[in-house]
């Protein structure tokens, strides 16, 4: 049994923004592909209608998942600005947010995702965002690694 792994920090804005970034430019490329796509054809065909419109879904969708919504995000959620204390273990995670304390078992937890300098702990209710500077030591880090490896494995027999 190895030993707990806990971790306290704040999350900046700035670190925040970068998380939602990383993890979000993997999940929602679809629409401004697409109005790349239309961009496209319509030059391709000369339809000045079409190229407004495949520019508009471009940039929109552009600005709505990368500034919008993270800061919208960042001001609705009170608790992700806040001192966060998580302690893992080989059985749950322990977490603290405003002096309110909840335990989780791994199974909770549905992916572990590295995004930029930090790791995303993803439920079924959202994501628990762990900068990598957390960590105090890297074997800690590698620990964290460890114990959270199961989620992979769980998740893809």
């Amino acid at each position: 049994m190895s030993e707990p792994v806990s971790v306290t920090f704040k999350l900046t804005q700035p670190e925040f923004y970068g998380i939602w970034r990383k993890l979000r430019s993997r999940q929602t490329r679809m629409a401004p592909v697409c109005g790349i796509a239309i961009l496209v054809v319509a030059v391709l065909l000369s339809n000045s209608t079409l190229i407004v419109i495949g520019a508009a879904l471009a940039v929109w969708s552009t600005v709505h998942v990368y500034v919008l919504l993270p800061r919208r995000f960042w001001q609705k959620m009170e608790q992700i600005r806040e001192i966060q204390s998580l302690t893992f273990t080989e059985d749950a995670v322990m977490e603290e947010l405003f002096q309110v304390k909840a335990t989780f078992d791994w199974s909770y937890w549905t992916n572990l995702t590295v995004a930029g300098d930090a790791y995303a702990l993803k439920s079924n209710r959202g994501y628990t965002f762990i900068p990598r500077r957390a960590f105090s030591t890297t074997d800690d880090e590698q620990r964290f690694q460890k114990l959270a490896a199961r989620l992979t494995r769980d998740q893809n027999p």
